[in-house]
């Protein structure tokens, strides 16, 4: 794969990342893929990402240059953008929501229990639709609490959230995949405790916007309105639609729980396309 330069990417450009810690082992092989860790290109200069100590920007350049934390970094654009490069109202309605989501905590007290969910929902059973009812039904399991955030979660949300003109142009299509048996990676499994802790010990670097949501509580018919959306979400209102077969053959999630979303998903994606290694060989 082609090395991409930073003046060729924009905002909305996804990278896909492998890194090289034990963790980052543990989540590529629970996704059946080659991608630990996802963040989104905000501007020339800037992409935002959920790490340990919450969601934050980092220099584009000085990501450029982590070649001892990651083994490659993929970048790939949504077919919308291409069509269409993210500008105007969209922009301005996708840094705002940027700006809302910095300094997020990162959802590390879940992290075991989502690891776990996702693994058995992604390997099991092996046809098409048994796959979807299983993910759905774990995914209904699984709280979608914005509150604290992981890596794709972020990316997930930001895509979808916004109040973009048409609501869609940037929501990825999520499809259901063929399970992958992949053997359990070699752990160093002291490396492993070190790193958790290590993130545990992380404390977010600016204000949670979470804080700022509990200091303003939503109007009751805004509240009722998230109530009766959350409610549509899950299907407690309507009949399941089963979901659309791609031109892939691929089935699409038609409830995508936000929190279980992983880096895979974004690289199976038919709504993306390929524009080069940002970092590695």
């Amino acid at each position: 794969m082609a090395n991409i330069p930073v003046a060729n990417l924009q905002p909305g450009d996804l990278l896909l990342c492998m890194g090289t810690g034990e963790i980052s082992k543990l989540i590529a092989w629970v996704g059946a893929n080659d991608y630990s860790h996802c963040a989104i290109v905000c501007d020339g200069s800037r992409l935002i990402e959920a790490a340990a100590s919450g969601a934050r920007y980092v220099d584009l350049v000085h990501e450029q240059s982590l070649s001892d934390e990651y083994v490659y970094i993929d970048a790939v654009r949504n077919h919308h953008q291409s069509a269409a490069p993210l500008a105007g109202a969209n922009l301005d309605a996708f840094l705002g929501e940027v700006r809302a989501y910095v300094g997020r905590p990162y959802d590390l007290d879940r992290l075991v229990e989502l690891g776990v969910a996702i693994a058995v929902r992604n390997k099991v059973p092996q046809h098409p639709l048994g796959r979807l009812l299983f993910r759905l039904a774990i995914d209904h399991l699984m709280s979608s609490d914005p509150k604290a955030v992981v890596c794709s979660e972020l990316a997930y949300r930001l895509y979808t959230e916004g109040p973009y003109a048409p609501p869609d142009v940037l929501k990825p299509e999520i499809v259901i995949t063929p399970p992958i048996d992949l053997p359990f990676p070699q752990i160093d499994w002291i490396a492993l405790w070190k790193e958790y802790e290590a993130a545990r010990r992380s404390t977010p670097k600016l204000a949670s916007a979470s804080v700022a949501m509990q200091a303003t509580p939503p109007e009751p018919a805004e509240l009722a309105a998230r109530i009766a959306e959350a409610r549509r979400h899950l299907g407690l209102d309507a009949p399941l639609a089963d979901g659309a077969p791609t031109d892939g053959g691929e089935i699409v999630d038609p409830r995508v729980n936000p929190k279980t979303v992983i880096p895979s998903d974004f690289a199976a994606s038919p709504s993306y396309f390929a524009l080069g290694r940002f970092v590695g060989a």
